[in-house]
């Protein structure tokens, strides 16, 4: 059994989708120790898999015992395969979690857990990460300032930094679709 604390790629490594393909399986193959008891999510029936999330680099569906990576954040942030591996980490980290309290969170025994399979024991990665182009651009009617949006809102939404917090018309987010 590998060091469970020890990163396989290194900071600064840039992999291909093969070679990452390659590490998704062998962690999810890999039998992981939290205290002093065995898990192996390939044998507990856990698959994984690849999404289209813009926002959030990994998922652990816990109902469906999957985890799912960004493949259009990994695309566009080969060159971040350490921080994707730490993600994949979080996510095992949630598998286990739900393994042995039937849930999960980002409580204090889910950190315990994360340390125990190498992953950093926090909520949000804060890497910066080169993301697609929103499918709309999003303008602000006051200020003019600019965001990336995936999707267009249902409902009519005021820039956040103008209204501050509270829906005002005259700040009203006008949206351009890109593509």
């Amino acid at each position: 059994m590998q060091n469970q604390k020890t990163l396989i790629t290194k900071e600064g490594y840039t992999t291909t989708m093969q070679e990452f393909k390659d590490l998704f399986k062998q962690l999810m193959a890999t039998t992981w120790v939290h205290n002093n008891k065995e898990y192996n999510l390939t044998n507990l029936g856990w698959s994984m898999g690849f999404n289209d999330n813009k926002s959030s680099l990994g998922k652990c569906f816990t109902s469906r015992k999957r985890i799912e990576i960004s493949k259009g954040l990994l695309i566009k942030n080969f060159d971040k395969a350490s921080k994707f591996e730490d993600t994949i980490r979080h996510e095992i980290a949630h598998a286990i979690d739900t393994e042995i309290r039937g849930r999960s969170s980002h409580d204090y025994i889910w950190k315990l857990i994360c340390l125990s399979v190498g992953a950093e024991p926090t909520r949000v990665n804060k890497i910066r990460l080169v993301k697609p182009q929103g499918k709309y651009t999003a303008t602000c009617n006051g200020c003019g300032a600019i965001s990336q949006a995936y999707r267009k809102p249902k409902i009519t939404r005021s820039c956040g930094s103008c209204s501050k917090g509270s829906f005002n018309v005259k700040y009203v987010m006008y949206y351009k679709q890109n593509y």
